[in-house]
C-alpha cells in the first residue's frame, strides 16, 4: 500500500494559530448614560476570564489578555470612580471582633479565587463604614485581573 492513497488523519484536539488578541477582543455593547457612554469588551476568547490558555501537548501558559495595556482597557471600561483607586483584597482589614466582616472578606477572596467556577454571586448589606464598597471593588479589581469585563454601578444610580 503506498503512502499516496493513505489519508492524513487531521489531530484530535488541533487547535489554530492563536490570532493577535487585539483582534480577537471586541466590544460587546455600549452601557450607562448619555453622557458616559462607554464600551464594555467581552471576556477574552481564549481563556474564558481565566487567564490560562490550553497550549497543545504542553499544558498551559498565561494568557495574553493579561497585558497592561487590556488591563487597563478592562479597567476604564468598568468606570469605578477613582476615588476607590485603593481598593484592594490585599489592605481591607476586617474590624477585630467583627465575625460578619471576616466572613464578607473571605467569601468575597473565594469568588474572586473560584471564578468562573461559582454558582451564586454575592450581596454585601450593612450601615455606613463596614467595607461593602470596598469588598465590592475589590472584587471588581480581581475579576478584571482574570480578563473578565465588569461595570461599577453605585446602588443610588440604579434607583434614577
Amino acid at each position: 500500500m503506498s503512502s499516496d492513497n493513505v489519508k492524513k488523519i487531521p489531530p484530535l484536539f488541533a487547535v489554530p494559530d492563536p490570532d493577535p488578541i487585539e483582534e480577537t477582543i471586541e466590544p460587546r455593547k455600549k452601557v450607562g448614560g448619555k453622557a458616559r457612554d462607554a464600551e464594555v469588551p467581552a471576556a477574552c476568547p481564549r481563556c474564558f476570564g481565566s487567564g490560562m490558555e490550553v497550549v497543545p501537548d504542553k499544558g498551559a501558559r498565561r494568557c495574553g489578555c493579561r497585558t497592561d495595556e487590556h488591563r487597563n482597557k478592562f479597567l476604564g471600561a468598568a468606570r469605578i470612580p477613582r476615588r476607590y483607586d485603593g481598593c484592594s483584597l490585599q489592605n481591607y482589614y476586617p474590624t477585630q471582633g467583627n465575625g460578619s466582616q471576616l466572613k464578607s472578606f473571605n467569601y468575597a477572596f473565594r469568588l474572586v479565587r473560584e471564578y468562573p467556577a461559582v454558582e451564586r454571586g454575592l450581596l454585601f448589606m450593612g450601615t455606613v463604614g463596614v467595607g461593602k464598597t470596598h469588598l465590592s471593588v475589590a472584587i471588581l479589581r480581581g475579576l478584571l485581573d482574570k480578563g473578565v469585563p465588569c461595570l461599577f454601578c453605585e446602588f443610588g444610580s440604579l434607583l434614577k
